[in-house]
């Protein structure tokens, strides 16, 4: 039993340098480090286990504060919880809530990521898309490079690569209690299709490369929004979290 996500970051460095997955290499990513972490993501979310966590981080201002700073809502229409960032070895614990707060102008992107990363469902129900490229030039969608972001930004900046074609190779429904792993190169899309809120706790692997590729049905008009991560206040935070274990 955790008591408190200090706990839950000194058990991960144990389990990921134990299992001596502490560089950027791809195959470690791909395989031993993809099988620790679908573990690792089912024992920290454990029976009223996630809940008590988050009890507890709401009463650490000073620990609560290191949260904020690094949260926000993210441009495909969840909210984006960053409950761990570990330097060595190199990993990231976030919780994802979809449908908590009124979100209009959302619009989810299939893309990948410069990462792998494990992922359990919390609560609600998912529809999980993956999808390939179709080469074709007169094709309807927008295919963007998504790299670092110039000086002095956060977010990401956004490259016109070409027009191009894409299809689904595989639809999922994820229910509560559902497990997955993505590869860092691997397409895809998520939606909430619950009338409740929908929350994943998600293990992200070390980085490998600095570039994505986001496909968009419609151009990206406002780069300056989508570049800009607006972190949540402290009032903000406890708000959300509060209203999270209230809903959920």
């Amino acid at each position: 039993m955790f008591h408190n996500f200090h706990e839950v970051q000194h058990w991960l460095n144990e389990q990921f340098i134990k299992s001596d997955i502490c560089s950027n290499d791809a195959s470690k990513i791909n395989s031993k480090w993809m099988d620790n972490a679908r573990l690792a993501i089912n024992k920290i979310k454990g029976e009223n286990q996630f809940k008590l966590l988050i009890e507890s981080l709401l009463n650490d201002n000073s620990y609560l504060s290191e949260v904020a700073s690094g949260s926000f809502q993210q441009p495909n229409g969840f909210d984006r919880i960053s409950l761990i960032n570990n330097k060595v070895p190199e990993y990231k614990l976030r919780l994802h809530i979809w449908g908590l707060q009124t979100r209009p102008d959302s619009e989810e992107d299939i893309h990948n990521h410069t990462y792998s990363f494990a992922s359990s469902v919390l609560s609600g129900l998912l529809h999980q898309q993956l999808f390939c490229i179709v080469p074709d030039a007169s094709g309807d969608w927008f295919q963007y490079k998504s790299l670092p972001p110039l000086r002095d930004k956060n977010g990401f900046r956004f490259v016109f690569e070409k027009m191009t074609n894409c299809e689904p190779t595989i639809n999922m429904q994820l229910p509560a209690g559902a497990t997955y792993e993505i590869n860092r190169s691997i397409l895809h899309k998520v939606v909430n299709i619950s009338d409740t809120p929908s929350s994943t706790l998600m293990l992200q692997g070390p980085y490998v490369g600095n570039e994505s590729t986001i496909l968009r049905s419609r151009s990206i008009y406002d780069l300056e929004r989508r570049q800009t991560a607006n972190h949540f206040s402290m009032t903000e935070i406890t708000k959300l979290l509060k209203k999270y274990l209230d809903k959920t």
